[in-house]
């Protein structure tokens, strides 16, 4: 079933969510990829990888809601997020949360992996891109 509007841009894309369960992450969530196919949850709104991989074996994950997912990394990594607009368009910033100092960790100008002029021209491109940024920190961090 096909979400309405532009609530796709609310959920992660496939190899977000790959790469988050590959992390680790194993919340609850609304809806579930079934082998790179985005579809609403049909057994429980309350799935996680675990149960997802008991239910159906390897080819379905879940696939959280961004804000699911900056939550996550602000629990589990102590890095919190900000995206924010300038005239130019959107950018995105990485911090540790005030329990480690706020320490400025990166953002897309430095990383350079902006769209146009140093920026993002969407605010959910900029989130999206943050996303991937936040993953590639944790695996770096894992190896």
């Amino acid at each position: 079933m096909k979400l309405i509007g532009d609530m796709e841009s609310l959920f992660c894309t496939y190899n977000q969510a790959l790469a988050l369960k590959e992390l680790g992450f194993n919340e609850p969530c609304m809806k579930e990829y079934h082998n790179e196919i985005s579809c609403n949850n049909s057994t429980n709104d309350e799935n996680t990888n675990s149960d997802l991989f008991e239910l159906y074996g390897e080819g379905v994950i879940t696939s959280p809601l961004k804000s699911q997912v900056f939550k996550w990394f602000r629990d589990e990594h102590n890095i919190v997020h900000t995206v924010y607009s300038n005239a130019s368009g959107y950018i995105w910033e990485l911090h540790y949360n005030k329990e480690r100092g706020g320490t400025h960790i990166c953002d897309s100008e430095e990383s350079g992996d902006c769209e146009l002029s140093g920026m993002f021209t969407t605010y959910e491109g900029a989130e999206s891109a943050c996303i991937d940024k936040l993953i590639s920190l944790i695996k770096e961090k894992k190896s």
